[in-house]
């Protein structure tokens, strides 16, 4: 009888916890821009009802331009290693990786917003779907699956918006039935998407920054429980529901399918990378995706990189980015997805020396603003047992997310405009954001964005300066930002704040 008490007891944290807001779902919407059709579902926040989610249920693989050719975003490098149970013997296995575009250009956004329902307040404000609330699985022949791991493409951003996402999986000795129909399928490997329509985003809910973004990740979720629940012999109860909450809300976006045997053998060569060696012959840094979001101009950017081992420094290139080039390119100006660095005699390293081997990367990064971002950054060369790396983050996107507020009519009380000052070392910007006004019709402004350093909320302070102007019709007074002169890094998730008219009227 306690046992059923307990379970009882639980499932009513259950239903407190998820009853309260079901969402509004609006399913496969078309639309049609130049020609192109594209579906796309749209789910209403469980946090702020004026706020609306889109993602496409068809998603496709990005594409780009070398030399004539369209090359797909999808990548395969095939390795050998030793069977740690029997030394003598060496195992395939695979990193793959795929690049989906998920999201909406601006102009079908302008679409979709029309699609919404009214609330009869104010517009509704559309976002991509949420990094954290998407998954995608690879199907096996045999039925079974395998979930990829999501990668942001664009700084902290990227957690938060789902735009152009990176998908990767190491497959192994196990999933060569898998690896084969991604090689030689007819149709290539089936794989699914799913959106979680519960989601309840933390730049909303004030979760912060150190908190993890994936609602399946119940373990980095807990930020520590009180001691009178860990008792010997049980579960901890915030454990419990938050595990139930990760598999609540998931649903089919959409599916597809993906392999290399559909393209030629010229384009499959730029895809596809063998290591036949017993050791890897080459390290490899991936080379991200980079769609920066509308108000965000990039002039060019620039990696110098380097092997790094010991105090000394092996094989620099230089990489460069330019909106026209569509991706990055080396110093003769070839396209890449990898930058490949022969390890030469590093490869002759133990394991435990090449996992000290890092990549030294200064990056310089122009916007069409005139501002400069200079930084040197250090990442592994290892990931795992493979001399391959993870995704390189390029810099940070702050954003204000403005849509939400109540802006004052012309000549009449209210909020009238919002002033912005940041530093971040010896970097400062300043703007002033508010609507504009044309024939007695008001704009409200677009979400604000800044390219910041990348770093860490502990290497680096970001502080904001932020005052809501508000007039009483007669006056005005400045009304002070809740978080102002605070490490925005540690503050706000995903470097992403939504202002509402509770920031300046404390209503």
């Amino acid at each position: 009888m306690k046992k059923l008490s307990s379970a009882l007891a639980f499932g009513m944290v259950l239903v407190a916890a998820f009853a309260h807001s079901e969402p509004k779902v609006i399913k496969n919407i078309r639309v049609s821009v130049e020609g192109k059709k594209q579906y796309f579902d749209l789910f209403q926040s469980a946090a702020e009802e004026n706020l609306w989610y889109c993602g496409q249920t068809k998603p496709t693989v990005l594409m780009r331009n070398a030399m004539s050719q369209q090359i797909p975003e999808i990548s395969l490098i095939r390795f050998q290693k030793k069977d740690i149970k029997n030394p003598q013997k060496l195992v395939e296995g695979a990193h793959f990786r795929m690049h989906l575009s998920l999201g909406a250009a601006a102009d079908v956004m302008e679409e979709l917003k029309k699609k919404l329902p009214s609330s009869g307040k104010r517009p509704p404000v559309l976002s991509p779907v949420p990094f954290s609330a998407l998954k995608l699985v690879l199907q096996k022949p045999d039925g079974k699956e395998v979930e990829m791991k999501s990668e942001p493409l664009v700084g902290n951003s990227g957690q938060r918006s789902s735009q152009n996402v990176a998908f990767s999986t190491v497959l192994g000795s196990l999933d060569t039935d898998l690896l084969d129909a991604l090689l030689r399928g007819n149709t290539g490997a089936k794989y699914t998407l799913f959106y979680n329509y519960r989601y309840l985003d933390p730049v909303l809910t004030g979760k912060p920054a150190a908190a993890s973004a994936d609602p399946r990740d119940s373990s980095a979720q807990n930020g520590g429980s009180s001691p009178d629940r860990n008792l010997p012999g049980t579960r901890d109860f915030s454990t419990m529901e938050k595990e139930a909450a990760a598999s609540v809300g998931w649903e089919k976006a959409g599916e597809g399918f993906v392999g290399f045997s559909r393209y030629s053998k010229a384009v499959q060569d730029k895809c596809i990378f063998v290591e036949t060696a017993e050791r890897w012959q080459n390290a490899y840094l991936t080379l991200p995706i980079l769609t920066f979001p509308a108000g965000v101009s990039v002039d060019k950017i620039v990696l110098e990189v380097s092997l790094v081992h010991d105090g000394k420094k092996y094989q620099r290139q230089e990489f460069s980015w330019m909106p026209a080039s569509v991706g990055w390119r080396d110093a003769n100006g070839a396209p890449l997805v990898y930058g490949i660095f022969p390890l030469g005699n590093l490869a002759r390293l133990s394991p435990e020396e090449l996992q000290k081997v890092k990549f030294s990367i200064r990056q310089t990064i122009d916007t069409f603003r005139g501002e400069k971002l200079v930084s040197e950054t250090f990442c592994d060369m290892v990931e795992g047992d493979t001399p391959i790396s993870d995704p390189l983050d390029i810099a940070d996107i702050l954003e204000f997310e403005t849509g939400m507020l109540t802006w004052a009519p012309e000549s009449q009380p209210g909020l009238k405009r919002i002033d912005v000052a940041l530093t971040d070392g010896d970097w400062k910007s300043g703007r002033v954001i508010e609507p504009e006004f044309s024939n007695g019709k008001m704009t409200p402004p677009s979400t604000s964005m800044w390219l910041i350093r990348q770093a860490s909320p502990d290497e680096s302070v970001l502080a904001a300066e932020v005052f809501f102007i508000v007039s009483d019709g007669k006056q005005e007074k400045k009304v002070a930002w809740a978080k102002n002169g605070k490490n925005l890094r540690k503050e706000l998730f995903a470097l992403s704040a939504f202002f509402v008219d509770k920031d300046w009227s404390g209503k």
